[in-house]
């Protein structure tokens, strides 16, 4: 009976699921998230969030250019996740500030590329 209880009570929250994109992956993920009826969750649930980009430097320091009018980017890596979730990147300021409207007490952060 108390499993019972614990699992209903369990299956009736929502899980909060924050996933940090890259400008290449953000489509293909939003994508693949709504063919796959995001998975069982409720899409409300799901915040996607951009990652910043930083310039890219060749072997002697140099910074590499996309075209003579633009400095080549790529992402920051799994530690900009901190600059994101404090908003110091584009369109990202308001992901900590809706982890704390949740009232979320604890996050568990996965990398995978």
């Amino acid at each position: 009976q108390i499993a019972r209880t614990m699992m209903r009570f369990a299956c009736s929250k929502h899980i909060a699921v924050y996933i940090m994109v890259s400008p290449y992956t953000e489509a293909g993920v939003r994508a693949h998230l709504e063919q796959h009826d995001y998975f069982g969750l409720h899409a409300s649930s799901v915040t996607i969030f951009l990652q910043g980009m930083q310039p890219v430097c060749d072997d002697r320091g140099e910074v590499m250019m996309r075209s003579p009018d633009h400095v080549l980017k790529y992402p920051n890596g799994t530690g900009g996740l901190f600059y994101a979730l404090h908003g110091e990147q584009a369109g990202a300021g308001a992901v900590l500030e809706d982890m704390k409207q949740r009232r979320l007490e604890y996050l568990h952060v996965v990398e995978c590329d």
